[in-house]
């Protein structure tokens, strides 16, 4: 995940926060297929990579309300070239070898500010302290 390049100089200030304005993110991910046989693997790749190609943008109709997505949202998926170096250092750390990969980022998605309330918050709390005498 990394912030939103083109909306990461955004004035940021308490009062933008306040009024709701969403932190915008890119989220990166490497889709991978693990089949029987190489061809196989191109099969699926192939197929998944098309879909993607075909549909690349999700909005209303792909993205759900009971998720919190807004009906005017949308996501960008585009694929990402990575070098090879970057691909060895994914795979060196994974357990299994290598399997056929390709890498996608979403762009934009938005996280929302937490609602402030309307009320002032609490800043202290008085209370009364005495000493008591116990009586056995």
């Amino acid at each position: 995940m990394t912030v939103n390049e083109h909306l990461r100089n955004a004035r940021h200030s308490h009062e933008l926060v306040a009024q709701g304005i969403p932190l915008s993110v890119d989220l990166h991910y490497l889709m991978s297929v693990w089949a029987d046989s190489a061809m196989d693997e191109q099969l699926v790749l192939g197929w998944a990579m098309r879909q993607l190609h075909l549909y690349p943008t999700l909005d209303a109709s792909f993205l759900s309300s009971g998720a919190g997505w807004q009906p005017g949202e949308v996501i960008q998926l585009t694929p990402v070239d990575l070098t090879n170096e970057d691909i060895m250092r994914i795979w060196d750390k994974l357990k299994p070898s290598y399997r056929l990969s390709v890498a996608y980022v979403a762009r934009v998605v938005r996280i929302e500010a937490d609602r402030t309330p309307d009320q002032r918050p609490v800043i202290a709390t008085r209370f009364d302290y005495s000493e008591r005498e116990v009586t056995p």
